[in-house]
């Protein structure tokens, strides 16, 4: 381990190396106990001093009540209807069956503006053999 290595270990996890993540190598160790390293630690140390004073008082008791708070709000929101959903209450099996019945008329609609008609010349024949037979390759279909 570097010297680099060890400084930004120490200023991600601090002064105590026993905080940090991962195996403590013998490398991490010896490197503590040298005097970059002691500087490098009690450096960090005093950043986790200032750290800690900095950090904000909060009782068990207000941290339960604003908790609680939180979470009945959003219990709340959940168990009211929503607007949309109360307007349009149909059966289910309603929504399938217009899916079902729209597509009937697509259909119709297509075979009625679009007969099948057998080709009548022999430029159309062999045109809807290459088309419906497969002759033509993916290749030309992904064009």
């Amino acid at each position: 381990m570097t010297l680099d290595e060890f400084r930004r270990l120490a200023e991600c996890w601090g002064g105590d190396i026993r905080r940090w993540p991962g195996p403590r190598s013998d490398e991490t160790e010896r490197l503590a106990q040298t005097p970059e390293g002691e500087a490098i630690l009690a450096e960090a140390r005093e950043l986790d001093a200032l750290l800690a004073a900095s950090a904000p008082q909060v009782s068990e008791r207000r941290a339960a009540d604003a908790i609680h708070a939180v979470v009945t709000r959003l219990a709340a929101e959940t168990a009211k209807p929503r607007p949309t959903a109360s307007l349009f209450r149909l059966p289910r099996w309603l929504i399938p069956s217009a899916g079902f019945a729209c597509a009937a008329m697509i259909g119709i609609g297509i075979g009625i503006a679009y007969p099948l008609v057998s080709p009548d010349t022999d430029a159309q024949i062999a045109l809807a053999a290459i088309l419906e037979g497969g002759s033509l390759g993916p290749e030309w279909v992904l064009q």
